[in-house]
């Protein structure tokens, strides 16, 4: 039965008016069953913290959410316990909706991504309209079929529980739930909350409704108001709070587009007036140092005897709010953290998670990704895992697929490798991509259960129970599978130890939970464009004239007469894009009234990111344009990002200064450190006249011996001299991504060179080169032999043989054939080696260098005219013909490409073959499409163009010495 009907639009209003005394008169009354229902968590914690404060008597007060107030209703009807489906039980169904309607287009754009469709149909039930209002047929039909596995299910949602608690409580028919409550703190953006509201009223003996209305001129204030007075029949008393001062009201009234006299903020002292502060940060680490000082500098406020400072973010999902977190975390100083961060993932977890996401995306990148979490995680040991990731990536360039059931085939038919593959694959099995629901929940139960998560495994058997039976013939995998991490995923946040102090006079929070406390100062920060306000888009199923044509059909003139506006019963108004806009406005408007002592405002020039530009928030814009008298210019960003510098630095010095224990000192050097030294780092690499220092790629002395490296490596170093230091010296390459790997160029390569290896691998002695047919009878069975392989694996797997694969072996045959008919016209080279490895141990001089440094690698063909070895000193004096062979339309080497770096693993090779005592040494990068022929001597390579490259080889493998060069610049720049 409601009682009384009250409206606040400032949380001061409603504490002192309303639920201040409400918790006196009832707080102690133990004899009653109370109730106190909220929105959300922040206007319960502003209520106990006011209450603690206030030192009431709350002992035995129940304090209820819709969520928990609508669970407790539907236990007491009759008849049996009705289940509420979860948000991941609805993704579910639609899912398995648009599975069941294959030619359904609107099922087929939406796929496993249903969280907007899903969104749209709940703010229809929750406004009283089902699917059949959506003008689309599509949606209507998607929409249809969810509902009916939905209603087969036995699951409500949450709109249709509190429409059933609704009707049970117009026929009289709700259990009572206690004797008394108080409905605090639900506003015009709580509408689709107007059916639980009326069953809530239903179920108390007495009940106390307290409206929160930012902006009663609005149409939907308007009607949200009017609704309960018309149920209340009577006039709602607008609530006023005289204690607090409110000095920024007449900005909150000028951004809200209101005058101040038009706003029921009059009725609130404004008597004293204090202009805010604004903050432009060069970035995000900078703006945290701002909000941080500015907050110390708030509570250390002269005459403010009991400060309550908040710092506001727009979403707790602001990566400001963690900065901020984590420098207060560092200065010990109690706060609250409200927004926290998510917590570092359980062992067991993340195996789970990557064994999901393999079994839902399970081509090779997914595989190689289950392997290398597989052996992070403790189930392989780390060479186990080496190996076979090293087994995928040969069966995926052998097959040119990514099909782990091809890619398993191929191991099995070429018995490549030890074990570990195939016992691994057989351990850990792919799930079949359609099964009934128990079959697919009945193998992830066995999963979770050897990878021992979730840590509660009852948790995941009796959410699935609920859909046994529920849903009839087979169920695709990966909607399964997307339900599973769902329900699995570890939900919470966690914050600092000192960040977990909710009476602390320094609290962290989000806009939402902001608005619903008293404070005494507040720094909105963090105004950026999409986060203050986010960004609101438009459904293309239901757009803006089609929502206020719904709406228009509901709304209507209350018994009160002319301006007030209700809505028609079991009904709620829509909300318009524009609505959402306007309420996010209102919002923000409201905190800027709220603070009775401070207020502060900060924004970034550049993304936490990336470091671009980053667009401010219009907020932003409008303070700034309404404390200057216009619309900021640049000139004027210009001077608040310079005061806001000048600001910074005082910050950091305040924090030094009164903050002496260790923990600060060290935050303070460790997170906050002098950009100066960024910027001379920046210059420093790219002054040639300047001596290398710790900045650049270099070893701190000079090695003892010169650097080992391959020829292959060197080029790459003198071409890419920054990512072959990370590469070769510091083992820091990146790791393999088939996603990224050319797989088809690079088997093409390795296939067309397959045609040399006629002698023993890695064979010192030159082998005589053979004829051109009995060549070409070597490349055909070579290729035959990977074709059979390959074909094999295929068909075993049930897939068809792709042509691609037949082109991309085609190819690789023309090359090598392109090559031996081209040998073959090459009267006087009679013997050659072939993938020759150098002799180890061996030591090459450079042309005009003092010393020599020792060279490895591996030579695609070197031809003689005569049987000659690498060892035992049969080369002296012998010529050589050098041939690096390329699948690609290389350009040939010169002199000019050679001094550029281009082609120095050719050199080096040909250098290394002076070394062991060969005659004249020819050079040739022999493409794909090239007739043979030598392009360079080995004498120019004594040229005095080259001597530069050959001094700087010598100071990267002497000197160790090796600078940066970016990847990125342009040769010409």
């Amino acid at each position: 039965m409601l009682t009384c009907l009250q409206i606040s639009n400032h949380p001061a209003a409603a504490w002192a008016g309303a639920a201040e005394p409400w918790l006196r008169a009832n707080g102690a009354n133990w004899r009653e069953r109370r109730a106190v229902l909220a929105p959300n968590a922040a206007w319960i914690a502003a209520l106990k913290a006011g209450a603690v404060s206030a030192e009431l008597p709350i002992l035995g007060v129940e304090w209820l959410t819709p969520g928990r107030l609508r669970t407790n209703a539907l236990g007491t009807l009759p008849g049996p316990l009705r289940r509420v489906a979860l948000r991941e039980d609805l993704h579910l169904l639609l899912e398995l909706a648009a599975a069941r309607l294959p030619d359904n287009l609107l099922a087929r754009a939406y796929g496993s991504d249903s969280a907007s469709f899903q969104e749209l149909l709940d703010a229809l039930e929750g406004a009283g309209w089902d699917a059949g209002v959506l003008p689309d047929a599509a949606a209507r039909e998607l929409a249809g079929v969810a509902a009916q596995l939905r209603t087969k299910a036995g699951w409500l949602t949450s709109a249709s529980a509190d429409k059933l608690l609704r009707e049970a409580a117009v026929k009289n028919a709700l259990p009572p739930l206690g004797d008394k409550l108080l409905a605090i703190g639900f506003g015009p953006g709580d509408w689709a909350l107007r059916s639980l509201l009326e069953a809530a009223t239903a179920a108390y003996a007495k009940c106390e409704l307290i409206l929160d209305v930012v902006d009663e001129l609005q149409l939907a204030s308007a009607a949200w108001v009017g609704v309960w007075e018309e149920k209340f029949m009577g006039t709602g008393e607008w609530l006023e709070a005289v204690d607090p001062p409110v000095p920024f009201a007449p900005l909150a009234a000028e951004v809200l587009a209101r005058p101040l006299a038009q706003s029921k903020i009059k009725k609130i002292s404004t008597s004293k007036k204090i202009t805010p502060y604004l903050w432009l940060a060069d970035n995000l680490q900078a703006e945290a140092d701002l909000t941080v000082g500015q907050a110390l500098a708030f509570l250390r406020d002269e005459g403010n005897e009991s400060p309550r400072v908040g710092i506001v973010v727009g979403s707790v999902a602001s990566p400001l709010a963690q900065e901020i977190a984590a420098r207060l975390a560092a200065l010990e100083l109690p706060h609250h953290d409200a927004p926290g961060h998510l917590p570092g993932r359980d062992r067991a977890q993340t195996l789970f998670e990557a064994w999901l996401d393999w079994q839902e995306n399970g081509r090779l990148a997914g595989w190689v990704a289950w392997v290398r979490a597989a052996g992070q995680g403790g189930l392989l040991s780390e060479i186990n895992a080496a190996k076979i990731e090293k087994s995928l990536q040969e069966a995926a360039r052998a097959t040119l697929s990514d099909d782990p059931a091809v890619l398993a085939a191929w191991l099995r038919v070429v018995n490549y490798g030890d074990n570990e593959a195939k016992d691994f694959f057989t351990a850990w099995p792919r799930l079949p991509e359609s099964a009934p629901w128990e079959n697919i929940l009945e193998k992830i139960g066995e999963a979770s259960q050897k990878l021992r998560w979730p840590a509660e495994p009852e948790m995941l058997r009796d959410r699935a129970e609920n859909g046994r039976g529920v849903f009839a013939g087979p169920v695709p995998r990966a909607t399964v599978l997307r339900w599973v991490r769902a329900v699995t995923r570890v939900p919470g946040r966690t914050r600092d130890r000192r960040g977990r102090e909710p009476w602390a006079p320094l609290q962290i929070v989000d806009a939402a939970s902001a608005a619903a406390q008293v404070w005494t100062h507040l720094i909105l920060a963090g105004l950026q464009h999409g986060e203050w306000p986010n960004d609101i888009r438009e459904s293309p199923l239901l757009d803006d004239s089609q929502l206020r044509e719904l709406n228009r059909k509901v709304l209507r003139q209350g018994p009160q007469g002319e301006g007030h506006w209700t809505v028609a019963p079991g009904h709620a108004l829509l909300q318009t894009p524009g609505d959402r806009r306007w309420f996010e406005r209102a919002n923000f408007a409201r905190l800027l009234g709220l603070p009775t002592q401070g207020l502060a405002l900060t924004a970034r020039l550049a993304d936490p990111a990336d470091g671009r530009p980053a667009r401010l928030a219009e907020y932003f814009w409008s303070v700034a344009k309404l404390l200057i008298g216009r619309l900021p210019e640049t000139a004027d960003w210009d001077a608040l990002a310079a005061a806001s510098r000048v600001r910074r630095e005082i910050c950091r010095v305040a924090l030094s200064e009164n903050f002496k224990n260790k923990s600060a000192a060290t935050f303070a050097a460790a997170a906050l450190p002098d950009a100066r030294e960024t910027a001379r780092a920046f210059a420093t690499r790219r002054n040639p006249t300047t001596a290398f220092d710790e900045f650049s790629f270099c070893l701190p002395a000079p090695p003892t011996m010169p650097l080992r490296l391959s020829c292959k490596a060197w080029e790459e170093a003198m071409q890419r001299p920054g990512a072959a230091w990370f590469k070769y010296m510091l083992r820091a390459a990146p790791r393999w991504n088939p996603a990224e790997e050319d797989t088809t160029r690079l088997s093409v390569g390795i296939w067309a060179h397959a045609w040399a290896r006629s002698g023993p691998e890695n064979s010192l002695e030159a082998f005589l080169i053979l004829d051109q047919d009995t060549w070409r009878e070597i490349s055909a069975a070579s290729h035959q032999e990977a074709r059979d392989a390959t074909e094999s694996a295929f068909t075993t797997a049930g897939r068809e043989f792709p042509e691609s694969w037949l082109d991309a072996s085609g190819e690789a045959a023309r090359l090598a054939n392109h090559w031996i008919f081209t040998l073959s016209e090459q009267p006087g080279w009679s013997h050659a080696l072939a993938e020759a490895e150098l002799p180890p141990n061996l030591q090459c001089a450079l042309p005009g260098i003092t010393g020599s440094i020792p060279l490895t690698g591996r030579m695609d063909l070197v031809m003689f005219p005569r049987s000659v070895s690498l060892a035992g000193g049969s080369l002296v004096g012998v010529p050589a013909w050098l041939l690096d062979f390329k699948t690609g339309m290389d350009k040939p080497l010169t002199l000019i490409r050679l001094a550029k770096g281009k082609g120095i693993q050719l050199a080096l090779y040909a250098l290394a073959l002076k070394a062991l005592g060969a005659g004249e040494v020819s050079l040739t990068l022999l493409n794909a499409e090239a007739a043979l022929k030598s392009q360079m001597e080995s004498a120019e390579l004594e040229h005095p163009e080259l001597a530069a490259r050959w001094q700087l080889l010598a100071e990267f493998a002497i000197g160790g010495v090796w600078g940066d060069l970016s990847d990125l610049e342009d040769e010409y720049s």
